[in-house]
């Protein structure tokens, strides 16, 4: 059976990620030995989530998450090879390991860390494409200026 990695974010129980997945508490516990009570999850924890095939054979759904700090840093995400990188006062490039050209991707205002985030707001596109791999995520201030701020961005194949 495949697996993909989850960052367990603020929230999160593992009742619900066994939920958001189709799975069982059980089978994320087997996979992950650092769960040593099902009531105590960590955020940051990366967690292997079993993905069973679905009816016709094919793989479940593949996804990317990850957090991104001002510095263009990740703060937390599934997959390491997902790359994030600063190019420019509120401009950041998010790498992926495919072509993400045909997925539907989310961009959200976050914080990285508990800290209060003043008010802003986020564009997400893809690089270009020549670059159908990289999703472009812009964040700006309520003048519209862009401005660092970190974010989520959540990336999944349709």
């Amino acid at each position: 059976m495949a697996t993909i990695n989850y960052t367990v974010v603020a929230g999160d129980t593992l009742n619900k990620i066994a939920k958001k997945f189709g799975v069982s508490k059980s089978e994320i516990m087997q996979l992950n030995p650092i769960i040593q009570n099902e009531n105590e999850i960590k955020v940051g924890w990366i967690l292997k989530i079993p993905q069973p095939d679905n009816d016709n054979g094919r793989q479940a759904v593949t996804s990317y998450s990850i957090v991104v700090n001002v510095s263009g840093g990740a703060a937390r995400r599934s997959n390491s090879e997902v790359d994030p990188d600063r190019v420019d006062t509120g401009e950041y490039n998010v790498t992926f390991p495919e072509d993400v050209s045909a997925w539907l991707w989310q961009a959200t205002l976050g914080a990285a860390n508990d800290a209060d985030q003043d008010a802003a707001s986020i564009t997400a596109e893809l690089g270009d494409m020549n670059s159908p791999d990289i999703i472009k995520v812009r964040t700006f201030d309520t003048a519209g200026m862009p401005y660092n701020h970190p974010f989520h961005l959540h990336v999944r194949e349709i």
